[in-house]
């Protein structure tokens, strides 16, 4: 299990340049691959394998990519698109205003993708193909004709006649917003648990603070919130893991703070420790029976050298 001394030092952040995809950027860094970016479609069409991407959610999502050869729209009637997608999506399920603003959670790149590449995302992350790919989400509201005619630049805007049903997504959205703000969350559900679980497991494995904080984006922790997240949870488990060790531990540190997340990670921190010996018996029972042969040699031997000291002190009592 990880070192408990509060005074480990951090890993520095990542810096995340701008103009780029941070979930992507972050596991081109992670797998140490090169992450190829455009800053315009212009420089993009430059490159045989340039694919157009957009994604929601900070990369939770990932909304459609395409080969840049097929684009023929403006940008800014991508910037309409993508702001429009992510209102279908993320939003109230119609198309965003005129004026709405960009709030950072969306965006389209340009990069270079081949065709049959995967696109790292949550939600499955995506794919690039030779035509246009969209999230199965898109696809259960029967855009897909129209995307491909707002990006072939036949079509302005997308239709929509009223606002598309909802009732899968509003449900993934409430779990996901759950997990966005579970810092100041007072309910911890188990998902939530899943992902302290996860964090436990990795610090047990001596996973780096950079492996660890790009899964937990891969599963729906924005990159905004994942350096609290992954801090939150590594101070509660190994607090926990203090006081399971010394129990006596009454110190401020070692105590629950009230915050749903700290005390989630705490109690995770304590059952990892309490059920450490006892897993790792369970787990591995040809070691098991090898301690237990170890114990009988153990005590018949004590037995052979006792005996005869036993029997001298016997005979000297009876002696008497």
């Amino acid at each position: 299990m990880a070192n408990t001394n509060p005074s480990d030092s951090r890993e520095k952040p990542m810096e995340i340049p701008p103009g780029v995809s941070a979930v992507r950027f972050m596991v081109g860094q992670a797998k140490e691959q090169p992450y190829v970016s455009f800053p315009t479609i212009e420089d993009a069409r430059k490159h045989p394998d340039a694919a157009l991407v957009m994604e929601a959610d900070y990369g939770g999502q990932i909304l459609l990519t395409c080969p840049v050869s097929k684009v023929h729209c403006t940008e800014s009637v991508l910037k309409q698109l993508l702001h429009d997608l992510g209102n279908i999506t993320w939003g109230d399920g119609g198309l965003a205003k005129n004026d709405a603003a960009d709030d950072g959670n969306e965006g389209y790149y340009f990069e270079a993708l081949p065709v049959g590449s995967g696109v790292a995302g949550g939600m499955g992350g995506g794919v690039v193909l030779d035509d246009l790919w969209i999230h199965n989400e898109l696809e259960k509201y029967g855009l897909r004709s129209q995307i491909k005619a707002v990006i072939a630049g036949t079509q302005a805007r997308l239709v929509l006649h009223g606002i598309v049903k909802k009732e899968d997504v509003d449900l993934k959205k409430i779990n996901r917003a759950e997990v966005r703000h579970i810092l100041n969350s007072k309910i911890i559900t188990d998902r939530d648990r899943a992902l302290i679980r996860f964090v436990a497991d990795s610090l047990r494995l001596g996973k780096s603070e950079r492996d660890t904080t790009l899964e937990l984006i891969l599963n729906g922790i924005t990159p905004p919130a994942v350096d609290a997240f992954y801090h939150t949870v590594v101070d509660g488990i190994k607090a926990g893991i203090a006081a399971a060790t010394v129990p006596s531990l009454s110190h401020a540190r070692n105590q629950k703070k009230g915050t749903a997340l700290w005390d989630a990670a705490f109690e995770e921190g304590r059952r990892q420790y309490g059920g450490t010996f006892l897993r790792f018996w369970l787990r591995h029972p040809t070691w098991f029976s090898i301690l237990m042969v170890l114990l009988v040699v153990w005590f018949i031997f004590s037995l052979i050298l006792l005996l005869p000291l036993v029997i001298l002190v016997f005979v000297r009592l009876l002696a008497r």
